[in-house]
């Protein structure tokens, strides 16, 4: 858990884990799932990567360039960054614990131990027809 200073005063955001699917054999999906029965509040993350974001794939980052007239620009529109991609479906969103209590992050942990401890189990019992 991030502890900031006394002096500051900070909204905090989420924070992202990944999920290594070739060390714990369970599609990140199913992995939500199981987390959400255990009572985590767990996601996909929110947004889209940056190269997606309307500033780019609306053109609207030309505008802070200051570029000559004539430059040719870059689109996003069809942009595809596969290595970020990849990196970014392998992600989990949890809360931020900005406190000192451990006790939801011990329940967390626990939620993870149990799930990955049975995630070859669990993907099996969902590949079932």
């Amino acid at each position: 858990t991030f502890m900031q200073p006394d002096h500051i005063e900070r909204v905090y955001f989420e924070f992202l884990v990944q999920h290594d699917e070739e060390k714990f054999p369970l599609p990140r999906e199913i992995l939500i799932k199981a987390l959400l029965m255990e009572g985590c509040h767990v996601a996909q993350p929110r947004y889209p990567l940056v190269h997606q974001q309307p500033f780019f794939t609306e053109g609207i980052f030309a505008q802070f360039l200051r570029l000559p007239p004539d430059e040719q620009l870059p689109s996003y529109m069809d942009c595809s960054l596969p290595f970020t991609e990849a990196a970014n479906n392998s992600l989990l969103k949890l809360p931020s614990f900005p406190n000192r209590d451990n006790g939801i992050l011990d329940q967390y942990s626990h939620a993870f131990a149990k799930v990955m401890g049975q995630a070859k189990e669990i993907s099996e019992a969902c590949n079932e027809p």
